[in-house]
């Protein structure tokens, strides 16, 4: 499995627990449960245009060391 791959699969993880959170919070009234929604929902778009952006070569594949 490559790296993208792993990115992408971690990414969906967050995604549908911010959607099932934010769900959740919504309908048991928990304000501080729907920031923390808020925050899984934003690092999977972080990771996804990230993944995007290495793939797409404006990244480098790995950091300098």
């Amino acid at each position: 499995m490559t790296a993208s791959r792993i990115h992408l699969a971690v990414a969906c993880v967050f995604g549908s627990c911010g959607v099932g959170l934010w769900a959740w919070a919504t309908h048991a009234g928990q304000p501080s449960a729907a920031i923390a929604a808020q925050m899984l929902l934003i690092h999977a778009a972080a990771i996804i245009g990230l993944t995007a952006a290495r793939n797409g070569g404006l990244l480098p594949g790995r950091a300098a060391d």
